[in-house]
């Protein structure tokens, strides 16, 4: 059984080979560490060094960089996965009827004067810019422990609402007199009224994704958040 000087080193070897995501390190030398010993159990007079060296060749020759960018695609892929399942738990029962009533609220509420109209989809829009803000909440307690995780990274979706909101022109295509000329008031009504409310869950579903990985994070490496 490896030492604990042993297993420090091992950290710090991933480390030296630009593996920067702590999470990754766990993994990594809990593999390193267990094939390293059936490499000096098969063979008693080898080194931890040689050990270690014999190992990592078997990594070839780009190391752990293969490795780092599949777990960095497993991990947007498994965020996208759990944004979606939030998502249409939303839109299942009993959920939708909180659905169906938000729309009705946006069409009762649209219904009184264009004007309420205009400044509650303005509102309702930049609304979503609490995403990228929990977003950043969430990076700054990690960062505060001085490591870094790859879990934490919800790429793909935060920054398609951030640009979203942010495209020069967005609010004021939604805030020009052209947009309701487009089709009937008593259609586009229910028509942005369903679309606002979709957005709403959505905006929802993202800022429930980041509070499970923060959850996960303080579940799974709880001396490093307890400081926190």
């Amino acid at each position: 059984m490896l030492t604990n000087g042993q297993i420090q080193s091992l950290f710090t070897f991933c480390e030296n080979r630009k593996v920067q995501y702590y999470d990754v390190q766990v993994e990594l030398v809990d593999h390193l560490s267990n094939a390293i010993e059936d490499e000096m159990k098969s063979n008693p007079k080898i080194t931890f060094e040689e050990g270690l060296e014999k190992v990592y060749q078997s990594f070839g020759n780009k190391g752990f960089k293969p490795l780092v960018i599949e777990k960095q695609k497993m991990v947007k892929k498994k965020n996208w996965k759990l944004f979606w399942n939030i998502f249409k738990s939303k839109l299942r029962w009993p959920k939708i009827l909180l659905f169906f009533a938000l729309i009705a609220g946006m069409v009762t509420l649209f219904s009184i004067d264009v004007k309420l109209m205009k400044m509650i989809i303005s509102v309702l829009l930049l609304s979503g810019l609490i995403v990228p803000f929990y977003e950043l909440y969430l990076k700054v307690i990690v960062a505060k422990t001085g490591y870094k995780f790859i879990v934490v990274n919800f790429s793909p979706f935060i920054s398609s609402v951030a640009y979203m909101l942010l495209v020069p022109g967005f609010l004021k295509i939604f805030t020009h007199k052209a947009l309701f000329s487009l089709m009937p008031m008593n259609l586009f009504i229910p028509v942005i009224s369903i679309f606002l409310s979709l957005y709403i869950v959505g905006i929802i579903a993202m800022c429930q994704t980041i509070s499970s990985v923060k959850g996960l994070l303080y579940k799974m490496y709880p001396k490093h958040f307890f400081i926190v």
